[in-house]
């Protein structure tokens, strides 16, 4: 079932493909934006240079580049893929998503326990698949590895298998720049399972209370020692690696601080794209602010979702859609929310519950933008 369910979404990427006019193959249409970064990184390593007229800025602007802001797991499996079949590497990082993908499917499955080809798993599995931002699970982008991670851990999570957690986060954290904001979902969930199940209600006892908690190898430890430890021994992982070939350990946020990613409010860059709608308004990138307007107002219909499906993993879920969200969608008008949007298809997962009506209605909505962010995409019009 999840194979058939990837053989399908594929099929609809390449008709998205064919109507964005590209009619090549996998390195051709699927290499877009930052892919040519993680290609660089996976050859040459990561770099850190003073941003300069030869690159667009104003000569000593105090700005960096180099491909030191992005992450280098990915690209890491890319070289090791290309040095042992010799397959081009652009070739290989495609391929690897794709793998990334199908088996993040099997993990939905797996998750799930599907085991008949019934309509409600069908939907979920499509739901999965066709997440608006979903075009990207195809593309050379770690975005398929992560989604993978992510899913990987919720398992671990809902089947009390919190030791196998462990690996998936180190290497979330040397997957994507988003990885902290993901750490810091858990951690908030660690907050939540520690203050609702405190024996000890007064705050001086707090103390005792964390004793307590650890002794009795509760599910606030679990998270704490199989999650949140790795996650960050897996960040200073990546600051000892950029420390070691730029001379800075933070060289990620160096080079990101140039998009000028601030947390912001939310209603602020609301008010941004609803002016960038009225620009655009008749052209396709119209699309783009219509996407993220849409789902500002969309995400909490989710969260409502979440919350009337008996699902002892509901808090966790809620923390993370809402975290995963409205973070990104506060850092700035120029972040690329419709990436940010696919980081939510591991909750889908977990709405198997759902009237198969409601799963019907959600997916056409997610297959309208999955189509016109996917024209986007190849027509390389998404930031």
């Amino acid at each position: 079932m999840p194979l058939l369910v990837y053989l399908t979404a594929f099929g609809c990427a390449q008709l998205i493909a064919l109507a964005g006019n590209c009619h090549g193959w996998w390195e051709v249409c699927w290499s877009r934006c930052d892919s040519g970064l993680y290609i660089e990184i996976s050859k040459i390593g990561h770099t850190l240079i003073p941003c300069g007229d030869y690159n667009g800025y104003a000569e000593n602007s105090g700005k960096w580049c180099g491909n030191a802001g992005w992450a280098p797991f990915y690209p890491l499996l890319i070289y090791v893929f290309h040095f042992i079949s010799g397959i081009p590497s652009n070739v290989c990082g495609i391929l690897l998503s794709h793998i990334f993908f199908i088996t993040f499917l099997y993990i939905v499955a797996y998750t799930n326990s599907f085991n008949s080809f019934k309509l409600s798993n069908i939907l979920t599995l499509f739901l999965c698949a066709l997440c608006p931002g979903g075009i990207y699970l195809f593309s050379l982008f770690p975005l398929s590895l992560l989604v993978l991670l992510i899913s990987i851990i919720f398992w671990c999570i809902k089947t009390n298998k919190p030791r196998y957690a462990i690996v998936p986060a180190f290497l979330t954290a040397l997957t994507y720049s988003s990885a902290i904001i993901i750490f810091f979902c858990f951690g908030l969930y660690f907050l939540y399972l520690f203050f609702t199940n405190r024996t000890h209600k007064k705050f001086n006892m707090l103390y005792l209370e964390l004793r307590h908690q650890w002794n009795t190898k509760s599910a606030s430890r679990s998270i704490f020692m199989c999650i949140l430890i790795p996650g960050l021994f897996g960040m200073f992982t990546l600051y000892v690696y950029d420390w070691l070939v730029t001379g800075h350990w933070n060289a990620m946020y160096m080079v990101q601080n140039k998009y000028g990613h601030l947390l912001y409010s939310p209603f602020k860059n609301l008010g941004a794209h609803f002016r960038l709608f009225q620009a655009h308004l008749g052209t396709p990138e119209a699309w783009i602010d219509f996407h993220n307007i849409f789902f500002f107002f969309t995400v909490p219909v989710l969260v409502f979702i979440l919350k009337g499906i008996k699902n002892p993993l509901t808090p966790m879920l809620i923390i993370y859609t809402l975290v995963m969200w409205y973070i990104p969608y506060s850092i700035g008008a120029n972040v690329s929310l419709n990436r940010s949007i696919l980081l939510l298809s591991p909750v889908l997962a977990f709405i198997n519950p759902l009237r198969n009506i409601y799963k019907i209605m959600l997916l056409l909505v997610a297959c309208i933008f999955y189509y016109a962010m996917g024209i986007l995409f190849i027509l390389s019009k998404l930031p």
